[in-house]
């Protein structure tokens, strides 16, 4: 019998959701605590206050850019992934 392939939508999903739920959480703690550092890094250099849910879409707009430049699924797995935790952040709303 031949095995279905899984379709590249759902495995993208299933990639992002493991690097953000597993190891990155593991390496750089958790979502609101990290990307609460980098707002206030943020904050204090650009001089103006940044929220973490500004920083995550700040950051996938960057991967956006990249990926206008060059294809790279990376791109889009990190990509879907900062704007899971921006959702996080927000508290599902």
């Amino acid at each position: 019998m031949k095995e279905k392939k899984e379709p590249e939508m759902r495995k993208i999903l299933r990639d992002a959701e493991s690097i953000i739920c597993g190891d990155r959480q593991a390496q750089y703690g958790s979502p609101e605590e990290n990307w609460g550092l980098t707002a206030r890094w943020w904050s204090d250099y650009l001089g103006f206050k940044v929220t973490p849910e500004q920083a995550t879409v700040c950051m996938t707009l960057a991967k956006i850019a990249r990926e206008k430049f060059k294809h790279k699924r990376d791109n889009l797995e990190d990509g879907i992934g900062y704007l899971a935790i921006s959702s996080q952040l927000q508290g599902g709303k």
